[in-house]
């Protein structure tokens, strides 16, 4: 299985060292930043990620469009975004299903929340990998013609 790929995407510069040495410290990776929601978009398309650990509020293009633009790209079908922020009310945690994340953690961040979250979406994510393996490996076994008299 190649290694696995985690995009952090915030504003703030300080968060994004501070995930990005958890993670690394607990062998998660590698791991790759980007500093707003455009370029989030363009890393996602480029690097297909395993994980996007994806702030909600940033200033330009938020977590919400963002998130909505990972999901509708068939090429990170794969993916999974987890979100944060010190902000996540009633209404947005209803929201966030909606708009295609799969989890959340609130800020600030529990280094150990943070661990298990990313190795759960990091499994998560190696499940639809293999899925999509599988059913490449079955494409290629079978030639087109089969079953056509």
């Amino acid at each position: 299985m190649a290694e696995a790929r985690i995009l952090i995407v915030d504003d703030d510069p300080v968060v994004r060292r501070t995930v990005g040495f958890v993670l690394d410290e607990h062998g998660l990776g590698p791991v790759v930043a980007a500093a707003d929601g455009e370029e989030a978009v363009r890393v996602a398309l480029r690097d297909c990620p395993d994980v996007i650990v994806l702030d909600l509020r940033m200033p330009g293009m938020d977590g919400i469009a963002v998130c909505r633009r990972v999901r509708a790209q068939p090429s990170l079908a794969h993916t999974r975004i987890v979100l944060l922020s010190a902000e996540l009310m009633g209404r947005e945690q209803r929201i966030l299903s909606s708009i295609g994340a799969d989890e959340w953690i609130r800020k600030p961040i529990a280094p150990s929340r943070m661990v298990s979250v990313v190795k759960e979406q990091l499994a998560r994510a190696a499940e639809l990998r293999g899925g999509d393996q599988e059913a490449l490996d079955e494409a290629a076994v079978t030639p087109p013609s089969a079953g056509v008299p």
